[in-house]
């Protein structure tokens, strides 16, 4: 039980205060909180009963089930232990199981032995891609990644300095633009909108940005960057807005979508983002991507699966799934020549899945997994250029930890690397 909550799921928690959300969600995440102060204090029975609300709260929490488990074996409930850890088996999810010693007491036990075998058949690396690119600087904390076909430039942000950097064909990086906040704000996602040319920015301030202050919770911003000088052309700031905005996306009719705290779309007219009401909750968006038809919209809530919203009626649901998947901790999200494609890296061992809908765009038909677990990097979001994704991670961690950096950030000291995997069907 080393990984209590997931990366996302923790910052939407400690940004609680800030945030607006209701709904069963956003409250599974307040008995979380609960269920790490119990266990923290050796206060297992508490700790059991704040994880089975938050289960019955978000039953798709694979995170939520693993701990559960562990809270059940350690007070003498191996059967329940066992039904929870066969289901995270069945999915291929490894939370170290083999390893923790909070399961000890189902060591001996001849199902748990069977669920471990299942579960090695299952999550064996699945290596396809290449190494395309990296950048040798620590301590930049990699999130978004676009690419522009116009120059055949790539950009990818950094949620340490704020900042965008250009890789070029001659493979050469250049700081390409900055959020004009000194500082005080992470650049996350990033796309290329070619008919304005422009690269819009998703920034929201977290503690992981360098000038971070405390009074800079809860603002965000949407900024638009002329594709050729790096320039500041637009810029669309939120105040209050939670944990702030997270991924943006464009369709097909130059409609300009962002994830976050709420699903919004831009206003140009109102000079504003506005609310996508939709008609249940969705908590902790993240990766989001349109359609061909440009009205319907796929976006992850890291924290339960992956949404399809109608923005012209409000309408969402999340996506039915086979039984054997499941797509809790989606992050990059891309509708591709007729696929959807996901960077599941909230998923133990992270995977690249290629999904195909039904023709009502609700349902998953199929699966495919295209990279699984490949330990160069743990991906954060990728581009797609013809058949090819490029995503973007951190590299391995020095052997010597720079003491310039605070230590949150000593977890995220990796080189930038980029890779490509091949991924039409």
């Amino acid at each position: 039980m080393r990984r209590l909550i997931s990366t996302v799921a923790l910052l939407a928690c400690c940004q609680l205060p800030f945030a607006i959300a209701a709904g069963p969600v956003a409250e599974s995440q307040m008995f979380i909180r609960d269920a790490v102060n119990a266990y923290q204090s050796g206060d297992l029975s508490g700790y059991v009963s704040a994880m089975e609300s938050a289960l019955e709260l978000n039953p798709a929490s694979l995170s939520s089930q693993y701990n559960l488990a562990c809270g059940y074996a350690l007070t003498g409930r191996p059967d329940d232990a066992i039904r929870l850890l066969e289901q995270l088996a069945r999915t291929g999810m490894d939370f170290g199981q083999a390893r923790d010693p909070d399961l000890d007491a189902l060591r001996d036990d001849p199902r748990f032995e069977a669920l471990l075998v299942e579960l090695d058949d299952k999550v064996e690396t699945l290596a396809s891609s290449e190494p395309y690119f990296e950048f040798p600087q620590l301590g930049l904390v990699p999130e978004g990644i676009a690419h522009d076909a116009g120059s055949g430039r790539f950009f990818f942000s950094s949620m340490r300095t704020g900042d965008v950097y250009a890789l070029g064909n001659d493979r050469r990086v250049s700081r390409f633009a900055s959020l004009p906040n000194n500082g005080r704000m992470s650049a996350i996602g990033l796309t290329v909108d070619a008919e304005r040319g422009l690269l819009w920015v998703a920034a929201a301030a977290f503690d992981l940005a360098e000038g971070y202050q405390a009074e800079d919770a809860g603002r965000s911003g949407l900024y638009g960057f002329d594709l050729v000088t790096g320039a500041l052309q637009r810029e669309y700031p939120l105040e209050n807005s939670g944990f702030g905005l997270n991924d943006v996306a464009v369709g097909p009719d130059g409609q300009v979508f962002t994830s976050g705290q709420a699903l919004r779309r831009l206003d140009e007219d109102a000079g504003t983002l506005l609310p996508v009401d939709t008609s249940i909750e969705l908590f902790a968006t993240n990766g989001i991507t349109v359609h061909d038809n440009g009205h319907t919209i796929f976006t992850s809530s890291y924290p339960v699966g992956v949404a399809s919203v109608d923005v012209q009626t409000g309408d969402a649901r999340f996506l039915d799934l086979p039984v054997e998947l499941s797509l809790y901790g989606v992050d990059g999200l891309y509708w591709h020549d007729g696929h959807l494609y996901a960077v599941q890296n909230g998923a133990r061992p992270w995977r690249l899945l290629r999904l195909a809908l039904n023709d009502t765009l609700n349902s998953v038909v199929s699966a495919d997994i295209l990279e699984l677990g490949n330990p160069a990097t743990t991906p954060m979001t990728g581009a797609i250029v013809g058949d090819t994704m490029y995503y973007v991670g951190e590299g391995a961690e020095p052997d010597n930890v720079p003491t310039q950096f605070p230590a949150n950030v000593q977890q995220n000291l990796g080189t930038v690397v980029i890779r490509s995997v091949p991924i039409a069907p």
